[in-house]
């Protein structure tokens, strides 16, 4: 994606990460948001040959959507990233942790964070 859109991977994080974006529809699989808000200078096309799998919470870019994997999945949208967050759980009473019109605002954190927020015994990550 870097290459496509010419900018640097620091760059292209920052101003995905700078974005507000609107859950316009859940599908695909349970729980996958479609997020429309995509500064146009990062549209870009999906991959030509999808991946068979893409591991949970991957932050991928469609064409004019940011899409989030509920769980691993095939996929053809170019990662830029993954969140902590586990968006969805068919036990819970809520199933789906996103409902069409959330805004979402991406945070750029470290992998150590990362890593920290995804422990079992974290809790998961905070709302803020």
């Amino acid at each position: 994606m870097a290459a496509y859109t010419e900018l640097s991977v620091e760059a292209l994080v920052a101003r995905h990460a700078a974005g507000c974006y609107r859950v316009e529809s859940i599908g695909f699989a349970p729980g996958y948001p479609y997020l429309s808000g995509l500064p146009p200078e990062l549209v870009c096309p999906r991959r030509a040959t999808p991946r068979t799998s893409v591991p949970a919470g991957s932050v991928g870019i469609g064409g004019t959507q940011t899409g989030i994997y509920p769980q691993a999945l095939p996929g053809g949208w170019n990662l830029i990233g993954r969140t902590p967050w586990k968006l969805f759980d068919a036990q819970a009473e809520e199933p789906s942790r996103l409902r069409v019109g959330d805004q979402v605002q991406f945070k750029v954190i470290s992998r150590q964070d990362f890593d920290v927020e995804s422990a079992p015994e974290s809790g998961g990550p905070s709302e803020d």
